[in-house]
């Protein structure tokens, strides 16, 4: 199985990678740098201000992918954020070089509607032409 995984780091703020399989299933992981370890070394004990913090702080999907043209539909599974578990998440994206570039249709954040742009670089050699 063919497997094409894409880093992202922009100015040391963020990090995450977004993999797709031959077969159809895709995950992704981005989070802030430098996040604040929980104080009691504990998954299950952190106070709340660490839990909020480290929710704010990391965003994460995974389940199966189409490709429609320059459209990609991620088909999600399982998600940090409960509301996306069974829904669509389309994303237009172009492959320039080892950049494969996503865009968002508008998603409500932080009480707003707005699109997001993330550009990952292709980890390996050499990279995809395509999805």
């Amino acid at each position: 199985m063919r497997v094409a995984q894409w880093h992202y780091r922009q100015d040391r703020v963020n990090l995450g990678y977004i993999i797709y399989t031959e077969d159809g299933h895709m995950a992704y992981q981005i989070m802030a740098a430098n996040r604040a370890n929980f104080a009691a070394g504990d998954v299950r004990r952190g106070t709340q201000s660490e839990k909020t913090a480290a929710f704010d702080t990391f965003a994460a999907y995974c389940g199966t992918y189409d490709v429609e043209g320059t459209t990609v539909v991620h088909h999600v599974a399982l998600s940090l954020f409960p509301n996306w578990v069974g829904a669509d998440q389309v994303r237009t994206f172009t492959v320039s070089g080892d950049n494969l570039e996503l865009k968002t249709s508008p998603v409500l954040f932080e009480g707003q509607m707005r699109t997001a742009h993330v550009v990952f670089r292709y980890a390996g050699k050499p990279a995809p032409t395509q999805l």
